[in-house]
C-alpha cells in the first residue's frame, strides 16, 4: 500500500477556502485578525498610520489608499470578534449569491463610499474628521444590501426573539449615526453614503444584471451556508420552528382553526361522505 503523506496546514486551509465558497469573506476576516495582532503586539502605531487611517484634510496622494483599508485594522477586541462573526454570516451569504469577485469589489466600493461621504461632509462643514478601525461601517452597508434583498427574513436574537432583516439594518444605521458621530449629526449623514450606495446597488441590479424586484427570482435570493439537517414538518406541511414564540403562535392558530371548524356545523363524517 503506497504511503500517503498528510497535507500541510496551508494546503488544508486552501482546501477549506475552496469548499466554503466564501474565500473573500474568510480572507477579510483573516486579514483583520492578523492586523489586530500586529497592531497589538508589534506596531501599536499601525492603527494611526496614513495607510489605515482616512482623515481629512488630505495631506498627500498616498493617503487615498486608506480610503479602502480603514476597516481592516481594529483596536477593540470585542468589536472585532462580533464584527468578524457578522461578516462571516452576512458577507458569506452575499458572496455565495454574487460570487467572490463581485463581492470583493462591492466590499471596497461601499468602504470607499463611506470614506468619500466623510470627505465631502468635511469639506462642506469645514471640520476635520477621520475614520479609524471602522469595520462596522462596511458591515452596516452589507447588512443594508442583505436586508434589501430579503427584508422579511428573520434572525433569532439570543436564539429566542425573531427580528426581521429590515429592522436589523435600521438598527445598525442608527448605531452608526447616533454612536459613531455623536455631536456631529450633519457629518454622520454624509458617512451613511456607503449604506445608500449599497441600497442602490441592489435596487438597480448591478450585481445580478437585472433590476431588483421583491420576490423576483432565485438568482436574487441569498444562499444560506452549511448543509444542516432539514427540520421536520408539522401537520400543515410547514417547517417546525425551534423558536418558542413561533411555536406559541402556531398553537394559537391551530386553536382558532379548530374553533372555526366547530362553529361551522361540519363534522368529520360530512367530510368522509363528500369524499365518497
Amino acid at each position: 500500500m503506497p504511503y500517503s503523506r498528510s497535507s500541510s496546514p496551508f494546503e488544508q486551509a486552501g482546501d477549506y477556502l475552496r469548499r466554503s465558497q466564501i474565500p473573500v469573506t474568510i480572507s477579510l476576516i483573516a486579514v483583520c485578525a492578523v492586523l489586530f495582532l500586529v497592531n497589538f503586539f508589534a506596531h501599536p502605531a499601525l492603527l494611526y498610520s496614513e495607510y489605515f487611517r482616512f482623515s481629512t484634510p488630505i495631506l498627500g496622494p498616498g493617503e487615498w489608499i486608506s480610503l479602502f483599508t480603514y476597516p481592516l485594522v481594529n483596536s477593540d477586541f470585542l468589536s472585532l470578534v462580533f464584527g468578524c462573526l457578522w461578516l462571516f454570516w452576512i458577507g458569506g451569504s452575499l458572496e455565495r449569491s454574487w460570487g467572490s469577485p463581485k463581492f470583493l469589489a462591492f466590499f471596497f466600493l461601499i468602504s470607499a463610499a463611506s470614506g468619500l461621504g466623510l470627505f465631502i461632509g468635511s469639506l462642506i462643514l469645514r471640520v476635520p474628521a477621520d475614520l479609524i478601525g471602522a469595520l462596522w461601517l462596511p458591515l452596516t452597508s452589507l447588512t443594508v444590501a442583505w436586508a434589501t434583498i430579503n427584508p422579511l427574513q428573520s434572525v433569532l436574537l439570543w436564539g429566542i426573539v425573531a427580528i426581521q432583516a429590515r429592522w436589523i439594518a435600521l438598527f445598525e444605521i442608527g448605531v452608526i449615526y447616533f454612536v459613531y458621530y455623536e455631536g456631529a449629526p450633519l457629518l454622520g449623514l454624509f458617512v451613511l453614503l456607503g449604506a445608500l450606495a449599497a441600497f442602490l446597488v441592489v435596487k438597480l441590479g448591478v450585481m445580478t444584471g437585472s433590476t431588483y424586484r421583491r420576490g423576483a427570482g432565485p438568482d436574487l435570493r441569498i444562499v444560506s451556508g452549511g448543509s444542516g439537517k432539514k427540520r421536520p414538518l408539522d401537520d400543515a406541511g410547514s417547517r417546525l420552528s425551534l423558536n418558542p414564540l413561533d411555536r406559541y403562535r402556531a398553537w394559537q392558530q391551530r386553536r382558532k382553526l379548530a374553533k372555526l371548524w366547530q362553529k361551522s356545523g361540519f363534522t368529520d363524517r360530512d367530510d368522509d361522505k363528500s369524499q365518497r
